[in-house]
């Protein structure tokens, strides 16, 4: 007999509020640079060092690569926070049906000294933090329930499938479950 499956989490959607908020109140001329400085700043010096080569090939005058590079650097805080909170925004609307690991990623980059400097994040980093504790739980408990209902029709190959793939890693399979899978 089939054992129902559980439908697939949703994948995060973040939208770019926040982002596009920061971008709007820079200068025309900074923002093509703060869009690659999101990427990295390897990505800015890449493109400074092209445009640069090309500059040079058609004998025009060359940015100056350190202040370019300063710009990019100060730049970069507020990027980051615009991100994570369009990124973190998102998942407190989709929690119901986020995917764990979207969730565990928002709530991991939370900690990253730039976001976690920032007044308006720690509230919506703490909610986050509570929801996926929580949201563990009962992702644990249905996981648990996936495997005992597979065992309960004879799918044991589903069952051993479903072992093997915790939604926290690092956590103990209870001793009667794991008695029927052997």
């Amino acid at each position: 007999p089939e054992v129902p499956q559980r439908p697939r989490p949703h994948r995060l959607k973040p939208g770019k509020t926040h982002r596009t908020a920061v971008l709007a109140e820079l200068p025309e001329e900074q923002r093509a640079f703060a869009e690659l400085a999101l990427q990295g700043l390897a990505a800015v010096r890449t493109r400074v060092r092209e445009e640069n080569q090309k500059a040079a090939a058609e004998n025009r005058p060359q940015m100056p690569e350190p202040t370019v590079m300063k710009m990019a650097e100060e730049l970069l805080p507020k990027l980051r926070v615009a991100e994570w909170k369009d990124r973190a925004e998102a998942a407190q609307r989709q929690l119901a049906q986020l995917d764990l690991r979207d969730l565990r990623s928002v709530v991991a980059s939370a900690n990253d000294p730039i976001v976690a400097r920032d007044e308006s994040t720690r509230a919506l980093a703490q909610e986050l933090t509570d929801a996926l504790a929580t949201k563990q739980d009962e992702e644990l408990q249905l996981w648990y329930g996936d495997v005992d209902a597979a065992l309960a029709v004879g799918r044991v190959i589903r069952a051993l499938r479903l072992s093997s793939q915790p939604p926290k890693a690092g956590v103990p399979f209870p001793a009667d479950i794991a008695q029927r899978l052997i």
